[in-house]
């Protein structure tokens, strides 16, 4: 159970990460 919340917690601010990026790609 451990392994798999640090997992979905890495995957949540990976996606962040991407979203971030993403957004700042459509605004320019």
């Amino acid at each position: 159970v451990e392994m798999r919340e640090a997992a979905a917690s890495l995957n949540f601010e990976r996606a962040a990460e991407l979203r971030d990026i993403l957004f700042e790609l459509k605004s320019e």
